[in-house]
């Protein structure tokens, strides 16, 4: 006969490795569903191939290889000048932290990316499946709510652009520590939570953050945790998240931490109920442009379980509201998360109200300007909730078939959505990426040059996947990248240094460039054609400094100054710069479309091409409108001409709409001795986004609209 001792220890034994075992099935089941084995082969980067993932994965190809830094999560390769931490590539720092000192001996190329999707499945189960076990310790009532857990919406919907945000774990990990007793969980298991959360991505550690505070003060008014404890918990908590941010890279990108958008990426209260393309039953309901980010579909079969939970509601006999009324800083948070998540911008449907917020506290909340995400929490509990009222209202045998019904729905309905994105990762696998640079100078000039620029430089610029991934594949540097955030700082700065060298043809010896189309002629003026190669090579313009020898054959592709000016201007001749006009042609970078009008500045600076037919050109003389948003508002402008600076220009409300900008005494020389040529380079130091200053929707950068130009 079998010891009594022994039987218990091994049903205690079962009882914690069945779950695991439980929830790694479900985990796996859900991942081959949803995602298809093909995202496990490390190989295999053509799901990678768009969007956000591509720099996911481009961040880490950097990262990895780079020699290592302080703090560690520092990226320098990946933006050169405008570089920051592998965080604000969602690269997930803490498997980038983990495969790096491995990195030689992995291939190339590799990726983690399935595997975290995989980790994400698996822990979502996990942690959902205790979450359930502190409502009822029948096994099938867990692994069936945890199924509807792994099929989130808002979670799988991270998975096709998004996948650092795909750890809704986190989340569900927070809320289990937050709900279960307190000696089931030491207070270290919360120190490591945080910990993992910031190396993975900010607006989880947000979340986990503050279930975590809510739930240190609930131990302290509760007197489970003494004063003392408190305290210590706190600072060992923070310590331990500054240490975590500081080598992940969190302040690396200086003042450009806050960004645009908060207002414009909220919650809609609607979300709940609107499938937004993931029912083959419910409709779409109308809401705002950026309200997608707010996405919090509860799924046709959550909804049907809900309805058919609420008697159990009605009846008070859950003991519902005694389970709220223990935990109220839970509630107050959570409160705050909704409130934040709608944000200033309230929006039911298509409806919307909208309020101002003092500039430093939209400023602040510009630091999570996506709000909508921030709702995650609180759709968990909605989601527990529902199962709380069913096991507890209900008989388990009733449960279970409500569950299993309820399971049913759910897959089978959202599968409108997720079948979309596992269509997307079972595409056939594949190494590498078509950037469409075929031609053999490419391979010629990796082994040339260390580092690949774009002018001008700026985060997710046109072709910077193509240009980022010809660089990672020769182990090159690139200023062409997409970042979540840059340092705006820095950015100006190199904007600078970009202008700098475009007018004076003065590139760097170890750099090959590739440069915007609106910028040809500027660059077709200024380089040395004894020296540098300016060619359009598969589509891509660049110069390759120094390229050229004696003995070298000429590329194919090859372009000059001939190949991109305007007619020349005669002395009086007056361009206009409105729809359908030839003064198009002589606009270079940092102007929008044309309009009935004429065409405004978009960013915070903007050149000119003006070839004249003469060389006794003294003056040039601008009609324009300045952007004022107020009475004593004004439009600053500083004028250079060929790199040499001319006056400034200060435009106001009583200013008159034409202005002169005298041609300095050297440039005029230039027209005399050299190419009659002139750059005319305009910067706006008060540009301003319409958006911005409540002058509508618009989220251009306006400072000027240019109506006309004449040289005399």
């Amino acid at each position: 006969m079998a010891d009594p001792l022994m039987r218990l220890t091994n049903q205690r034994q079962s009882s914690k490795i069945l779950p695991f075992f439980i929830s790694i099935c479900i985990g796996l089941l859900v991942f081959l569903t949803v995602i298809g084995p093909y995202a496990l082969q490390p190989t295999n980067i053509a799901w990678l191939s768009h969007g956000d993932p591509a720099t996911h994965y481009l961040g880490w190809e950097f990262f990895r290889n780079t020699g290592w830094s302080f703090p560690l999560g520092l990226n320098p390769s990946y933006g050169l000048e405008i570089s920051n931490a592998i965080l604000y590539s969602d690269s997930i720092p803490i498997l980038a932290f983990v495969f790096k000192p491995f990195s030689f001996l992995l291939t190339a190329p590799f990726q983690y990316f399935g595997l975290w999707l995989l980790l994400c499945f698996v822990f979502q189960a996990w942690f959902s499946y205790q979450l359930i076990s502190l409502l009822t310790k029948n096994r099938m009532l867990c692994a069936l709510g945890a199924c509807l857990f792994c099929l989130s919406p808002p979670m799988l919907w991270r998975m096709h652009e998004h996948l650092s945000l795909a750890g809704h774990f986190l989340i569900l990990a927070a809320l289990y520590l937050a709900l279960a007793p307190a000696q089931k969980c030491p207070r270290w298991y919360w120190i490591l939570l945080l910990v993992v959360s910031a190396l993975i991505h900010a607006y989880l550690l947000a979340m986990v953050g503050l279930i975590w505070l809510a739930d240190l003060l609930g131990r302290l008014f509760n007197k489970t945790l003494s004063g003392k404890g408190a305290l210590t918990e706190c600072l060992i908590g923070l310590l331990a998240v500054f240490i975590a941010c500081w080598q992940a890279g969190y302040f690396s990108v200086g003042a450009g931490v806050s960004s645009g958008g908060f207002g414009s990426l909220r919650l809609n209260l609607a979300s709940l109920i609107n499938p937004m393309g993931w029912s083959f039953v419910l409709p779409d309901i109308p809401v705002g442009k950026g309200d997608y980010e707010g996405f919090n579909y509860l799924g046709l079969g959550a909804m049907v379980l809900l309805i058919a939970a609420l008697p159990s509601l009605l009846s008070l006999k859950t003991g519902m509201l005694y389970q709220i009324q223990k935990r109220p800083f839970l509630l107050l948070a959570m409160m705050g998360l909704l409130l934040f998540s709608v944000s200033n911008r309230v929006g039911i449907a298509s409806f919307n109200y909208e309020f101002a917020l003092p500039t430093p506290l939209l400023d602040l909340a510009n630091i999570f300007r996506a709000s909508g995400r921030m709702f995650w929490p609180i759709y968990y509990l909605v989601l527990l909730v529902i199962i709380f009222l069913v096991v507890r209202g209900y008989s388990k045998k009733v449960a279970t078939m409500m569950l299993g019904l309820a399971l049913l729905i759910q897959v089978i309905d959202t599968s409108k959505g997720w079948s979309v994105i596992c269509a997307s990762y079972m595409n056939n696998p594949s190494s590498t990426w078509n950037n469409g640079m075929t031609d053999s100078f490419w391979n010629r000039a990796g082994l040339k040059y260390k580092k690949v620029r774009w002018i001008m430089p700026g985060n997710r610029s046109e072709n910077w996947q193509a240009i980022a991934s010809y660089a990672a594949t020769h182990g090159m540097a690139t200023d062409a990248v997409y970042l979540a955030r840059t340092n705006t700082i820095g950015l100006s700065d190199a904007q600078k240094k970009a202008r700098e060298t475009l007018l004076s043809g003065n590139y760097e010896a170890d750099s090959l460039y590739f440069l915007d189309e609106s910028i040809l002629p500027q660059a077709a003026v200024h380089f040395d054609p004894q020296r540098d190669l300016f060619a359009k090579i598969d589509g891509f313009y660049i110069i390759a400094p120094r390229w050229k020898c004696p003995t070298c054959q000429a590329e194919k592709g090859e372009m000059n100054i001939a190949h991109f000016l305007p007619a020349p201007l005669a002395l009086g001749e007056r361009l206009v710069f409105k729809k359908n006009r030839p003064g198009l042609e002589y606009l270079g970078s940092g102007w929008s479309l044309q309009e009935d009008w004429g065409t405004w500045s978009d960013g915070a600076q903007a050149s000119i091409i003006l070839p004249v037919n003469s060389d006794l050109a003294k003056t040039i003389i601008i009609e324009a409108r300045p952007l004022l948003y107020a009475t004593d508002a004004q439009q600053r402008i500083q004028a250079s001409i060929n790199g040499v600076t001319a006056n400034k220009v200060t435009l106001t409300v009583n200013a008159p709409t034409q202005f002169a900008i005298a041609i300095p005494l050297a440039v005029q020389e230039q027209l005399r001795s050299k190419t009659k040529l002139m750059t005319l380079q305009l910067q706006f130091p008060d540009a301003v986004r319409p958006s911005d200053i409540g002058m509508g929707e618009d989220s251009r950068t306006l400072a000027i609209g240019l109506i006309s130009l004449v040289v005399q």
